[in-house]
């Protein structure tokens, strides 16, 4: 029943986010809709806290969400990934259902604004964060993800989702930069599920013909079982998303790893957070890592 994962995915939202988010501007309304709001709110928080890989907090200072806020609910520019996330978001209390026409014409809007540079057409949260707006329209390698996020279980309905595709057409005329994640109850629940928000994991690793180098830098190696090596896959991105960019394309980070590797292969052990693996013929696998 998809009312459980909503239930689920709710306490999530009230145990990560109530002390989080700012409800201030919201005092004319009665309890049930000031709770909505929340609900709102902290579900934006949570779904640009999964994609964009920040913490509860940066992720919670990033909700614009307001009475006029031209339909865009979160706004948060990574300038070291060179990422903006822009995203609408949905709380649909009983689990069914999706968006409706109205709510995406608005966020297609806000965007429009967004991406024209009309800060004054915006809500006055967004507006607050001009610098990072013109920061991220300015930035040359910068890739834009548009976030439509809702607890339904339905997909969005065709004449919700052809806007929206014209939308990404239109923007994407010259380059592909711009990219639209539907987030509706599965891959929500999937999120809290496979605990994708950094939840730590406790992992034991056998260590053989381990050794520690002094210099350049200090660094400890070792070897484990290939058996062991692949074991670790059953973790998913958990086990290795905030040292591994995959999504985010050409940033300061990535580029970085790549002219380690081309320039200075020998000391790709010791840069770029000092992990590797080389894989090789005998079942073993020699990892690495700087300290």
């Amino acid at each position: 029943m998809s009312i459980i994962q909503v239930q689920q995915i709710e306490a999530n939202c009230r145990s990560r986010f109530t002390p989080l988010i700012d409800m201030s501007d919201v005092t004319a309304v009665d309890a049930e809709q000031r709770d909505n709001h929340f609900l709102s709110r902290a579900l934006a928080a949570f779904a640009v806290a999964a994609i964009a890989k920040i913490d509860d907090i940066t992720a919670a200072k990033a909700v614009v969400d307001e009475f006029k806020d031209d339909g865009i609910d979160v706004f948060f520019f990574d300038r070291n990934e060179h990422v903006a996330y822009i995203a609408q978001s949905k709380w649909i209390k009983d689990g069914n259902g999706c968006p409706d026409l109205g709510s995406a014409l608005k966020f297609i809007q806000g965007i429009n604004h967004f991406f024209g540079n009309q800060v004054t057409a915006l809500g006055p949260k967004l507006q607050s964060k001009s610098s990072d707006i013109a920061n991220a329209l300015g930035d040359s390698q910068a890739k834009f993800i548009l976030i439509v996020t809702y607890t339904g279980s339905q997909p969005l309905a065709v004449d919700v989702e052809r806007p929206l595709t014209e939308l990404l057409e239109g923007l994407n005329d010259i380059s592909d930069s711009v990219s639209l994640h539907v987030v509706n109850q599965k891959p929500l629940h999937d999120i809290l599920r496979e605990g994708a928000m950094g939840a730590s994991i406790d992992l034991t690793v056998m260590l053989n013909e381990f050794g520690r180098v002094a210099a350049p830098y200090e660094a400890y190696y070792g070897q484990v079982e290939i058996a062991d090596l692949s074991s670790w896959a059953s973790y998913g991105d958990r086990l290795y998303h905030k040292n591994i960019r995959s999504f985010k394309g050409n940033t300061e980070v990535n580029d970085g790893i790549a002219a380690t590797i081309k320039d200075h292969p020998e000391k790709f052990m010791y840069f770029n957070n000092g992990n590797y693996v080389a894989l090789r013929g005998d079942s073993q696998a020699t990892v690495g890592r700087r300290f």
